[in-house]
């Protein structure tokens, strides 16, 4: 138990009835438990995690769907339930000491299963098709999970687009957001949501709960990834992109080489021309974000993909994306986080 944001905390693992999925349940002798949240990966699965939990001699780990769930109390008494993560979980090693079999156990992501299926040799998206509700439709599919689509408009596909047989169906899905600058994101009840990548910051980290923020806040910046030139060929036609700003960092000039994006089967969206699907494609991979390292005791319901206000003015004034986060639950619960400021190297002319 620990204090999190006014509250005393513990936490427990519930079994997941895949039919329902609920659970009442809980699993005994959970010794400690880890979740890693990541949105930073090239096909990001969004979540992963283990735990350890001492069985009698000889007896095996249920493999299946689990959750993490944690109780806060306040002073009064009353008490707040929060899911943090639901994952498929496998016994992957183990240790017998005087008749007690202590296992680890690997956690999945609710989107391993669309990682692990794949596309048929001739899947296709349709031109002018919801590209969202596509994605919806195969996510559905794939996993056990629940899908929802937070803005059902999504956005129209502008060709027509074949799948190389045996592309991972999360690979496709990820190809068809990214086009679009949409996302996926994981709730802690295992819920899978299609949205757009979020513009307003949903918590803020000031004065009223710096206390939950341990000191001792790193960041760094890389430019070493930004291309300046973006590059596009579709239907005979090509188009180009180049960040020729004596402003900017990663600019030709200022770099003195061409380091260059080629994508030879893109996807546009709404309506844009091939010209300006580039110059929008190079504004996207010009933006990078300022990481910053930070660990803290409160839980403040946030996401990966979510925006968090810091008005720290001695750390950071401003909107930041939290793009990682790691949860370590034994004794009580400790959150690492790490969230990028965005910063953008080369804008195109609107």
């Amino acid at each position: 138990m620990e204090g999190v944001g006014g509250y005393v905390s513990s936490w427990r693992v519930v079994p997941i009835n895949v039919s329902t999925w609920q659970g009442n349940e809980t699993v005994p002798k959970v010794k400690a438990m880890k979740v890693v949240n990541k949105a930073t990966d090239d096909v990001p699965k969004l979540q992963s995690g283990s735990m350890t939990i001492d069985l009698p001699a000889g007896e095996r780990f249920k493999s299946g769907w689990y959750r993490l769930q944690m109780i806060g109390r306040d002073g009064t008494g009353q008490g707040k339930l929060i899911d943090i993560a639901t994952l498929l979980f496998e016994q992957t090693s183990g240790k017998n000491d005087y008749g007690v079999e202590t296992v680890t156990v690997k956690g999945q992501s609710v989107l391993k299963p669309v990682e692990d299926r794949h596309m048929k040799h001739g899947s296709y998206i349709d031109k002018f098709d919801n590209g969202a509700w596509w994605c919806h439709n195969v996510l559905n599919e794939c996993t056990p999970a629940p899908v929802v689509l937070d803005d059902e408009k999504g956005f129209e596909v502008d060709r027509y687009y074949v799948f190389d047989g045996g592309t991972s169906c999360l690979k496709a899905v990820w190809k068809v957001l990214d086009s679009a600058g949409w996302i996926l994101q994981i709730q802690g009840d295992g819920t899978i949501h299609i949205l757009e990548k979020p513009k307003d910051f949903k918590v803020e980290y000031g004065r009223s709960n710096l206390k939950y923020i341990k000191p001792g806040i790193s960041y760094d910046e890389d430019l070493s990834n930004v291309p300046n030139v973006y590059y596009a060929r579709l239907n005979g036609l090509s188009a180009e992109a180049r960040n020729e700003d004596p402003d900017s960092e990663v600019s030709i000039q200022n770099r003195t080489y061409i380091k260059d994006i080629t994508e030879m089967d893109p996807i546009p969206i709404n309506g844009e021309t091939l010209d300006h699907y580039v110059n929008r494609r190079l504004e996207e991979e010009s933006t990078i974000y300022k990481m910053y390292d930070y660990s803290h005791m409160g839980l403040f319901e946030v996401n990966v993909f979510d925006n968090v206000y810091w008005n720290i003015p001695t750390v950071h004034t401003g909107v930041m994306r939290v793009l990682e986060q790691t949860i370590t639950c034994d004794k009580g619960m400790q959150f690492e986080e790490r969230s990028g400021e965005e910063i953008k190297l080369w804008q195109m002319i609107h």
